[in-house]
């Protein structure tokens, strides 16, 4: 009966830190212009601004490239999903002036 128990005990440990695996490897990825996507900056180089929201009813964000109305104002250089932060880390490069910014979703 103990060996029985210890066995289905080293199974369900299996599965779960097989899940935990899958779970790293394959985070929420959503688009970067849901509706909710509401970026502030996390670093101290605000280079397109404090905060910042991408949405499709704006159109300001096609391909890797923010835009301020019709004109382009960075170019999204990473986007890093954090699953166990739970958040997302955005780097963008400024066109005017050619810095790096990291901003978090917020």
């Amino acid at each position: 009966m103990k060996n029985k128990n210890i066995k289905y005990s080293v199974i369900g440990i299996s599965i779960l830190i097989v899940v935990l695996i899958l779970l790293y490897i394959f985070p929420n990825k959503s688009p970067l212009n849901n509706p909710d996507s509401f970026w502030k900056v996390c670093g101290e180089n605000p280079v397109i601004g404090d905060a910042f929201h991408l949405s499709k009813e704006d159109n300001n964000f096609r391909n890797d490239t923010i835009f301020a109305g019709q004109t382009p104002v960075g170019v999204v250089v990473d986007l890093e999903n954090r699953f166990w932060a739970g958040d997302r880390i955005l780097t963008i490069k400024s066109l005017k002036t050619g810095e790096v910014g990291t901003y978090c979703e917020k």
